[in-house]
């Protein structure tokens, strides 16, 4: 299960939000604004995706099923997630307005969904098996 859950966190949330507010403190600017660019957008989709991998990796002996739930979830919530993130990201360039409080409200909303959506599929990937063994079991014997 941890193998699964690290994965989640280090890809999905520490990755994306720490990556701005590192540079955003080498650059001397204030950390607050960390998520106003729509990285909690970017962190829903990481940890939804890397849930999705988790799922099709843990479950070789579902392989339809967990592909089509996969692909759903990549429709539905990554890809959505992605495009929210690269909207707000090139908003100054593209010399749009967006209002802060609605991205952020959004990105809190779409990073609560994916990271659900993860521990859904770490659940459904871990869980489920059709004898209530695990897959580390299944490789021991």
């Amino acid at each position: 299960m941890l193998q699964a859950v690290l994965p989640i966190l280090l890809i999905g949330i520490i990755l994306p939000i720490g990556l701005v507010v590192l540079l955003l403190w080498i650059d001397g600017s204030e950390l607050s604004e960390a998520v106003d660019r729509g990285e909690l957008f970017l962190a829903g989709g990481n940890a939804a995706f890397t849930g999705c991998l988790i799922l099709l990796a843990a479950r070789p002996d579902k392989a339809v099923g967990a592909s089509i739930s996969s692909m759903v979830v990549v429709i539905m919530v990554v890809l959505p997630c992605y495009v929210a993130w690269a909207h707000i990201s090139t908003a100054s360039a593209r010399h749009a307005e967006y209002a802060t409080s609605s991205a952020l409200e959004g990105g809190v909303v779409a990073a609560a969904v994916g990271i659900l959506l993860a521990a859904v599929l770490v659940l459904v990937a871990f869980f489920s098996r059709p004898n209530g063994s695990s897959p580390a079991s299944d490789r021991l014997t």
